[in-house]
């Protein structure tokens, strides 16, 4: 009986200990941000790529590195290439392949940084949503280091963001112009009556 005890006292303080470990923590971020939430059909429009890894292991300020995917719909969005903000630099370009899917590999970025911005022409009509998912491109191993002072490992938390597609609206000056053919074709109309 006291052994029973015992057991259930270590298990008790065990899980306390490792719970009050992790309150407080947070993880480090690669967060997708659209430079707006909607977009005309044929228009171009950017997403930026975002990382937050102030909470990650290692020296701060330090020097990070990644490999990322990003995936999305081929027939709603087409990709036109990416452009890398410094400090980070690539060491992998960003390619598509397959289509729908546009890789790359950066290097030397900030702690709290916008790495780059993807630039798009969407393809889909009004009331299409392109939803944008973004991922480590090494999914066993992982490939997020802060190289400072040394390459230490982390594993960052993703998430993507959508862009909806509007319909290209008819400029004011269209409708005024059917408005008064309208008004001219009643006013014929009842003249000739």
């Amino acid at each position: 009986m006291n052994t029973f005890t015992f057991k259930t006292f270590l298990i008790a303080v065990t899980m306390l200990v490792l719970g009050l470990s992790s309150i407080g923590s947070r993880a480090a971020t690669v967060t997708l941000v659209a430079d707006s939430s909607t977009v005309l059909e044929g228009a171009s429009f950017t997403v930026a790529l975002v990382m937050n890894a102030a909470d990650a292991p290692g020296n701060h300020p330090g020097a990070f590195s990644g490999e990322v995917t990003l995936g999305f719909d081929p027939d709603l969005a087409r990709f036109d290439g990416f452009t890398i903000i410094n400090p980070a630099q690539l060491f992998i370009p960003a390619t598509e392949s397959p289509a729908g899917n546009v890789s790359l590999g950066f290097f030397n970025a900030a702690d709290i940084s916008v790495i780059g911005v993807y630039t798009f022409t969407a393809l889909g009509s009004g009331g299409d949503l392109i939803n944008f998912s973004i991922a480590d491109s090494d999914d066993f191993f992982g490939s997020f280091f802060n190289e400072s002072p040394t390459n230490q490992p982390f594993t960052p938390e993703f998430s993507g963001t959508s862009v909806s597609i509007q319909k290209v609206p008819l400029p004011a000056t269209l409708w005024l112009l059917v408005s008064g053919l309208g008004l001219w074709r009643f006013s014929v109309t009842r003249r000739s009556a």
